[in-house]
């Protein structure tokens, strides 16, 4: 099941790609705003991402079955292990949390419209994701989807930890 072109992203992922640069970017020229609960929640959210975005590398590569010289994207298996077991895109959560992070440190007007667009971007891209695994993993991962939220961490934590007590 690897890809064939048709989990690519989409232009619209692409331009969120791009506004999120730019909301990095003109966060660093504006001056910051005057709420400093904000600034330090941006700061946070910052922090936090890299925990997100970093692991589907490594657990797709390892777990994920691509083909030898493959991307990690490119995967044959369904990969619940690790951030995968109570987030079903964390790279995409992540990324937004990088997003929302900057536009927060920042607190500019200029930076809300390329965040509104790069959050917009890398929704888009983990609904299109999502279609792409129900064709290609089935009943699989509609069963996945219905236990692991798409970004909902707390929801997700919450469900992992009623599942271990329950057993399964």
């Amino acid at each position: 099941m690897t890809d064939s072109g048709e989990n690519r992203p989409q232009a619209w992922c692409w331009a969120g790609f791009l506004a999120m640069v730019l909301v990095m970017f003109l966060s660093l020229v504006f001056d910051r705003g005057g709420n400093r609960a904000i600034e330090l929640m941006g700061v946070g959210a910052v922090l936090v991402a890299p925990l997100f975005f970093v692991p589907p590398f490594i657990l797709l590569k390892r777990h994920g079955g691509p083909d030898p010289g493959r991307p990690f994207h490119e995967t044959n298996v369904l990969v619940e292990r690790g951030v995968y077991r109570f987030v079903r895109h964390p790279q995409y959560l992540g990324y937004i949390l990088l997003i929302l992070g900057f536009a927060a440190r920042s607190q500019h007007l200029a930076t809300a419209l390329p965040a509104i667009i790069a959050v917009a971007g890398m929704h888009g891209q983990a609904v299109a994701e999502d279609r792409f695994c129900r064709r290609n993993f089935g009943a699989e991962f509609v069963e996945y989807a219905a236990r692991v939220p798409m970004y909902n961490v707390p929801l997700g934590l919450w469900r992992l930890y009623a599942r271990r007590g329950a057993g399964s």
